[in-house]
C-alpha cells in the first residue's frame, strides 16, 4: 500500500512540472548615445499623438490601463488615485469615474479595468474580487 501512495504521488510530481520554455519576442537594440539618430520618429511610427485637455478634474498620476471606445474615446484607470477619467477621440475631458473613497461612487481598492464596447460598459476588478459596472455615457 506504501509503495502504491509513493508511486502516485511521484506520478502527480513528474506529471505536474511546468514548462520553463519563454518565447522570446524580436529584440531591437537603440543606440542612445549614437549619432545617427535625432528623433523617436526615426525608430518608431506613430499613428497619431492625442494630447489630452488640461482640467482639475483630469490631472493623472499614472495610466495604469488604457482603453479605447469604439468612437475612440480614451478611457484611462489610474490606480494611485483610484480613478478613471474618459476622454474624446480629441483629447476634451468628459468626465472622471469615482474617486479615492469609500462612498456610493468612490473608490478604494480598484486592481484593474476593462472595457466591453458592445455594451459600453466600464467594469471595475478591486482587491476584494468584486466587480463595479459603470457606463461609458451618463444614463438620463
Amino acid at each position: 500500500m506504501k509503495l502504491l501512495i509513493i508511486n502516485v504521488c511521484l506520478l502527480f510530481f513528474f506529471s505536474c512540472s511546468v514548462d520553463k520554455t519563454e518565447e522570446e519576442g524580436e529584440k531591437i537594440e537603440i543606440d542612445l548615445k549614437g549619432e545617427n539618430i535625432k528623433s523617436l520618429y526615426e525608430i518608431l511610427s506613430f499613428e497619431r499623438f492625442v494630447y489630452l485637455e488640461t482640467h482639475p478634474d483630469a490631472l493623472i498620476n499614472s495610466i495604469d490601463r488604457l482603453c479605447v471606445s469604439a468612437k475612440g474615446e480614451l478611457i484611462i484607470f489610474d490606480r494611485s488615485s483610484q480613478k478613471i477619467t474618459l476622454f474624446s477621440a480629441d483629447g476634451k475631458y468628459i468626465r472622471t469615474i469615482g474617486k479615492k473613497g469609500n462612498g456610493p461612487q468612490e473608490l478604494n481598492s480598484a486592481f484593474d479595468i476593462t472595457f466591453d464596447s458592445s455594451k459600453n460598459f466600464i467594469y471595475v476588478l478591486t482587491q476584494n474580487k468584486k466587480i463595479k459596472v459603470y457606463p461609458l455615457r451618463r444614463l438620463c
